[in-house]
Parts: C-alpha cells; structure tokens; sequence
C-alpha cells in the first residue's frame, strides 16, 4: 500500500473526527472505492486503540501486593496481550513493505509507542525491583515459616486459637493471646506477639518483643535480628535497618542471613 502524505495526514485527521462533514463524506467514498486506504484506516485504528490500552494499564497504579502482581502475570500472558502483539508485528510488517519515500509516519509511530507500552509495563512490575522501604517490607515479611504452636506450651488451645486468629490477621485479638505473662519466656509466643504488634503499627511494643526475644538468649534468639530489621524498615528508617542486617550478617548461621544479605543491597541501592 503506496499512499502520498496528504493522504496520511487526512487519515488522521479522519481518526481525530476533525474532518469537515463534506470531507469525511468524501474520504469515506474514497475507502469505498480503494480496499488498499479500507485497511490502511482499519490498521491504523487498530494501532490506536491498542496502545490506549496499554497507556491506561501503566496510569492506573495498583498497590502492589502478591494479589495484584499475580493478575498482572496472567494478563500478560492472557489472549489480549497475544493478539496486541500479533498486531504490532503485523504493522511493522506492513510498514517495512511500504515503497514510498516518505513511509507512513503515523502507522510507525503508533507501532513504536504500542510496543514501548508494552516493555514499560512489563519492566515497570516485573522486571525493575522495587525501591521504597515499605515495599521491600511488603517482599521480605513473610510469616508463613514462623512456627506452628499447636503444639507448644502446655495451654495448645489457647495458643492454637491464637495462631488462627493471627492467620486471619486479626492481630489485636491475637495480641491478647499472646501478651498472657506465662507466655512471657516463650521465644515462638514471642515471635507470633512481636509480629502481631509490628503488623497493627505498635511498632515500639514490637521493638521491645523483638528485644525479649533477641536477649532470651535460646536457639531462636537470632531471628530477633531479621524482625528488628523489617520493624526498622516499615517505618522507613533504613539507616536502623542497615545496622541489624549488618549483625545479623556477621554469623552464617542466623536467620535469613542469605535474604538479609539481598536486602541490604537493595536498600543501598536507594
């Protein structure tokens, strides 16, 4: 498809609905007449649409939870990603077989910004590692490895019911728990309470938890460590953070000392 440039400019300015009433009138007898212009408009359309598309899914910013990353994956790998990019590959190949000296602009454009959406999209939550203190908490705090206490203690009910209602994020009754004096001396209790506080934002009551535990001096002390870190991290005081990785890193052997040694690099990297 061969076309001059004044054809391309109305072409656009047909998308843009800036075309006079007898002039639309007589483009649109034009593409009745030439399937050729038919297409190159249906190309173009399409283009335009697609990287709408794709410039709306990098403005509107979810949170960025396990939830939201997880459906952004399947939308990536979904049909509608398929077939955007079927279309973009299309549109180079068209746009590639032009003989005119002057190529369609627009159409090249539309391609290029489509396919730089895309990269952005999937660079931008994929790809590019996140960078704020509160999002490097969200990664590391994961508490599913803190240990079952069904079978701790002489009170298991108790503590199961504890350990159920922290599942279910009800920290502030998990709080009540776990905060009973004879569990005072318990390094797992004290794990479960520490956490609980950190996650309803009682960060000083964590910090002294976390103490509680680092200084009762068992085989779990040193997990103590890892929890300072992340209470100093959601707070935003990356220079406390840094200080605790940095202990918790002199001995192979702590707690996450390999996820600790990722962490401090990031954090450095802000």
């Amino acid at each position: 498809m061969n076309f001059d440039e004044q054809t391309y400019e109305t072409i656009e300015a047909y998308l843009d609905n800036t075309l006079s009433e007898a002039e639309r009138l007589s483009f649109e007898k034009r593409m009745q007449d030439d399937p050729n212009l038919a297409i190159e408009i249906r190309i173009n359309r399409e283009m335009r649409a697609q990287f709408s598309k794709a410039s709306n899914a990098t403005i509107s910013n979810p949170e960025y939870d396990s939830e939201t990353l997880a459906s952004l994956e399947k939308h990536l790998k979904s049909e509608e990603i398929s077939q955007l990019s079927k279309k973009i590959k299309e549109g180079k190949r068209l746009y590639d077989k032009t003989s005119t000296s002057k190529k369609p602009i627009l159409r090249y454009l539309y391609y290029a910004a489509a396919a730089v959406a895309l990269i952005f999209l999937v660079n931008r939550f994929f790809i590019t590692p996140t960078n704020t203190s509160e999002e490097l908490y969200v990664a590391y705090s994961d508490w599913k490895n803190l240990p079952s206490l069904t079978s701790k203690g002489a009170d298991q009910n108790n503590l199961a019911k504890g350990e159920t209602l922290f599942a279910e994020k009800k920290y502030k009754e998990a709080i009540t728990i776990f905060s009973k004096n004879e569990y005072i001396n318990n390094p797992h209790v004290l794990m479960y309470l520490g956490v609980s506080y950190l996650e309803s934002n009682n960060f000083e009551k964590a910090q002294i938890t976390f103490h509680r535990l680092l200084n009762g001096k068992t085989l779990e002390s040193n997990k103590a460590y890892w929890y300072i870190t992340l209470t100093y991290l959601k707070q935003g005081n990356n220079e406390k953070a840094i200080e605790y990785l940095q202990l918790l890193r002199t001995n192979k052997n702590n707690y996450q000392y390999k996820e600790a040694g990722e962490l401090l690099s990031k954090i450095r990297e802000k």
